[in-house]
């Protein structure tokens, strides 16, 4: 390292302006111990910035005189906190997805860590209470599970991808456990990703059952010091499985054999801001880097994986039965609106034979907005366009969207009329229902309201609904997916079919997953489960295939419609998003971006879908517009904007990136 006088950094900070390298000289005293991936202090102007080094030269750039280029100050970890695999992950996510350098690094460095860089704050040792040895013994499998597991171990040194379609409690978790069990054996790592926060107390606890003190968990529901102390413990090997969220997939393994993608149709493990990434497309690229096994797991996969591994691109795997040949939950409509007397019956006789129900409706808050009687005034969000919900408990208006509230009015602010109402239902509103019609049922609440993403307070409900010390569990989708109760006998969806409303092309493939999902919490003892769906005007065709738990032919109805329209899997979309606080500027940018991109398409046989205002047209105070790319191909539509992202001069309107949008919104 001592003939390399120079090092080429990125810089630790926001702004398009900083999406290059930047150029220092090594100290004499840090020759011998500075290295690619060093978290370093460097001067900016009068003041000192972070900046990881990327690469060293003998040189200066020709663009550049030796006066111009100033000493490091210092190195604030001895440890490098970025390898040369992700290096070329950073450069990748950067030419994908469109970022810039220090937006595609800050994926890789979580902000609890690169906080502690900056501060240069050491990474605490205490272990939390986490140091228990592995004690569980793994099940014996079923003879379907043994056939799938047979050639699961056979190819898990390939780095193939498998895409695992499974009934609900069909034990795909205990497949992933013991691939995961098999690369560890080959001294290698894990990462086992879940979609929500909600499921990974449960999955800790399997996890940590097997393999003791050797998993980490990585998820935005730790303390920054927890996340902190959890990103090194993989950093310095000593965590062989990562349990966790999306972002997980960027945990620092040194050489992974194994990622676990379970619940895979799930959008959340789409990125929504900065950088764009899918936890999927994320987990193909390391498998092709590193040759490891990736396993997609659902019992509904999203059409986009089902069609690539009916072509042969992924191996398909199937359970078709649930352990110990338990039936699937019986499913039927109840025709009406809020919590039907039928509903009600039956959560009572559970209640009343020990038996544990869950009841999802996917809106929070106490009613989904308050309106004038008199002169039909609605209160919509100042920053977005929208009504604002409703929310008794702090009689407070808050807009879903960017977070605004207000205290809610006692008189109409346009007529003075005190006659105010509060149409329609949240889980608020069902909840206090539920306590005034079945005062006996104990009732606990999970949405983001009574979470507000701390994780303890799943790991405290789901210990008390575990125990038997409640009886039903009321929530958003987080009380939809992958939990796993033996005497939850009921499930009950209110409003299930307001999903097949919305003006996206995966409505009813969304709303189908969910409603599978959600079912699925039922019947997974010992007692046969019961599903209720309360609808107002029930789709025949979607509903017929529902309730007779025929995915199959709901999503090949699916694809003949997609393929017809040419919507994903069968084209592959770029989305370009532009936002401006000025509602006129915006339009005239919007025409003159596509005004660009036009010619281009036309050249490269790519669609132009646009501009156009988006459905949610105003969000935390900017107008957005969409702009719709659509080719055959990902690498036709990635030129196009390689090619005119030159001539692109946005001014004060922002413009972003989204490739293969999962939201039109």
């Amino acid at each position: 390292m001592t003939a390399l006088s120079f090092c080429h950094t990125v810089i630790d900070g926001n702004g398009p302006y900083l999406d290059r390298f930047f150029t220092y000289r090594v100290p004499p005293e840090l020759s011998e111990q500075l290295q690619v991936g060093h978290y370093v202090k460097v001067p900016w102007g009068q003041k000192e910035r972070g900046a990881v080094v990327h690469s060293f030269s003998h040189r200066l750039p020709p663009e550049l005189s030796d006066e111009d280029v100033k000493l490091i100050s210092g190195i604030a970890d001895p440890r490098p906190v970025i390898g040369p695999l992700q290096w070329k992950m950073v450069e990748w996510l950067r030419g994908f997805y469109f970022g810039t350098w220090s937006e595609a690094l800050r994926c890789l460095l979580p902000g609890p860590v690169l906080q502690g860089l900056r501060k240069s704050t050491k990474a605490r040792k205490k272990k939390d209470g986490i140091d228990q040895p592995a004690e569980e013994q793994p099940p014996r499998l079923t003879g379907e599970q043994e056939q799938v597991w047979g050639q699961l171990q056979k190819s898990l040194a390939e780095g193939k991808t498998f895409l695992l379609q499974g009934v609900t409690g069909s034990g795909k978790t205990e497949l992933y456990l013991r691939a995961t069990a098999h690369v560890l054996h080959q001294g290698r790592q894990a990462i086992v990703l879940v979609p929500e926060v909600a499921l990974t107390p449960q999955t800790q606890q399997r996890y940590r059952s097997r393999f003791g003190s050797r998993v980490c968990i990585l998820h935005s529901g730790l303390t920054d010091a927890q996340r902190r102390r959890e990103w090194w413990r993989i950093r310095d090997g000593e965590a062989a499985v990562v349990v966790g969220t999306r972002s997980a997939i960027f945990a620092p393994v040194e050489d992974c054999g194994l990622i676990v993608l379970d619940e895979e149709h799930d959008s959340s493990y789409k990125q929504g801001s900065d950088i764009r990434y899918h936890a999927r497309q994320v987990a193909a690229w390391l498998s092709r880097e590193t040759k490891c096994s990736v396993i997609l797991g659902s019992a509904t996969p999203s059409l986009e994986s089902y069609a690539l591994a009916l072509g042969g691109r992924y191996q398909l795997l199937e359970l078709h039965r649930r352990v110990s040949d338990r039936p699937l939950p019986e499913m039927r409509i109840v025709q009406g609106r809020g919590i039907p007397h039928q509903v009600l019956q039956a959560l009572a006789e559970r209640k009343a034979k020990g038996e544990q129900s869950v009841v999802l409706l996917n809106r929070r808050g106490f009613s989904n907005y308050l309106q004038c009687n008199d002169c039909g005034w609605v209160p919509e969000c100042t920053e977005c366009s929208i009504s604002l919900t409703y929310h008794k408990a702090k009689r407070a208006l808050r807009c879903h969207y960017c977070g605004a509230h207000r205290r809610a009015p006692d008189a109409c602010p346009e007529c003075g009329s005190h006659k105010l109402e509060y149409p329609g239902r949240g889980t608020e509103r069902v909840e206090q229902e539920l306590s005034t019609r079945l005062p006996e049922l104990r009732v606990a609440r999970l949405d983001r309201d009574t979470v507000g993403g701390r994780s303890q307070v799943f790991s405290e409900v789901f210990s008390e609904f575990a125990s038997g010390g409640l009886d039903c569990l009321l929530g958003t989708q987080m009380v939809a997916k992958g939990l796993d109760f033996p005497r939850v006998t009921l499930v009950v969806v209110l409003q299930a079919d307001t999903g097949l409303h919305l003006p996206d092309f995966r409505a009813n493939e969304r709303t189908f997953s969910l409603l599978t999902q959600v079912a699925g919490r039922a019947g997974r003892g010992e007692e046969p489960g019961e599903v209720l769906l309360v609808c107002s005007r029930p789709q025949d065709h979607f509903f017929h295939h529902l309730l007779q738990h025929r995915w199959k032919e709901f999503m090949a109805s699916e694809q003949e419609l997609r393929r017809a329209l040419k919507y994903p899997p069968y084209a592959r979309l770029l989305r370009l998003l532009l936002s401006d606080e000025k509602e006129e500027r915006l339009e005239k940018k919007a025409q003159e971006v596509a005004g660009i991109l036009e010619p281009v398409c036309h050249q490269s046989d790519v669609e132009l879908l646009g501009p156009a205002p988006c459905p949610l047209e105003r969000l935390q105070g900017r107008y957005r517009w969409h702009i719709i790319l659509r080719a055959l191909k990902v690498q036709d539509l990635q030129n196009v904007v390689r090619n005119s992202r030159p001539s692109l001069n946005m001014g004060k309107t922002r413009l972003s990136f989204d490739p293969d949008p999962l939201d039109l919104l």
